[in-house]
């Protein structure tokens, strides 16, 4: 028996980037990744220093700034994923936002000044968070380099 060869139109072919490309997609990061991870690494460290200064101390004592604390440090090493393209940054980020988010609605609730440049910085986190390829950047692929 013997096999030969059929001609598909080149319209019905699945186009696979050849190894060159995969090696520079694999390498190349958006723009958008690096604008988040430094609107994520501004807010964190804003979040240590109003920590460090007490200014959460209408919402309870050492604790609440001990708490800041952790928060500010979880954003930092939140940074260091988004910058490695860790496939888990994107939901823990958007978790760390919602923590963050919460904590400047607790203090607005309690007339407090929340720091709204923190808040802009969120706004801006989740903004580029929702771009496509940054989506595209922080989701994990399929095996074989093809897209689904």
């Amino acid at each position: 028996m013997r096999f030969t060869a059929v001609h598909v139109p080149r319209t019905f072919r699945m186009s696979l980037p050849s190894p060159r490309e995969n090696l520079m997609q694999a390498g190349a990061k958006p723009r958008g990744l690096y604008i988040l991870a430094g609107a994520q690494a501004l807010s964190s460290v804003l979040l240590a220093i109003a920590s460090a200064s007490g200014f959460e101390s209408s919402l309870g004592d050492s604790q609440t700034e001990s708490l800041g604390m952790v928060v500010a440090i979880t954003g930092l090493v939140l940074v260091a994923a988004l910058l490695l393209t860790a496939q888990w940054a994107r939901l823990a980020t958007m978790v760390w936002i919602c923590a963050l988010m919460a904590l400047q609605l607790a203090l607005y609730a309690r007339d407090d000044s929340p720091h709204y440049l923190v808040m802009a910085l969120c706004l801006v986190q989740v903004i580029y968070l929702n771009q496509a390829d940054v989506k595209r950047a922080l989701t994990p692929q399929p095996p074989g380099g093809l897209d689904p």
